[in-house]
């Protein structure tokens, strides 16, 4: 799930593929508009690809029972540090646009 109004990238526990190692120590609480407070599990640094891009980033581990209808968020850090920018229009996401 896209939301460029959340600030950082969230993937849920469940999302993470089995044997992959993330650090437990940096832990902290995620607040999401709807003012829940969700603990977080640590960060994993993780590779998004596609046909043409392939690059890895830092997500935050959040549980299984944080409210997003999919295995993640992009969030702004993403679209700042790989200077990302949607097209809405073609329905794409521009790396490095």
């Amino acid at each position: 799930m896209i939301d460029t109004g959340a600030q950082l990238i969230l993937c849920k526990y469940a999302s993470i593929k089995e044997g992959s190692v993330y650090d437990p120590k940096r832990v902290v609480n995620v607040r999401g508009i709807s003012s829940c407070t969700e603990r977080r599990l640590g960060e994993i640094e993780m590779c998004l690809s596609s046909e043409s891009y392939e690059k890895t980033h830092i997500f935050q581990i959040v549980g299984d029972g944080i409210r997003i209808p999919y295995g993640g968020v992009l969030g702004q850090d993403f679209f700042i540090s790989k200077g990302a920018r949607i097209d809405y229009k073609k329905r794409e996401i521009l790396m490095g646009a």
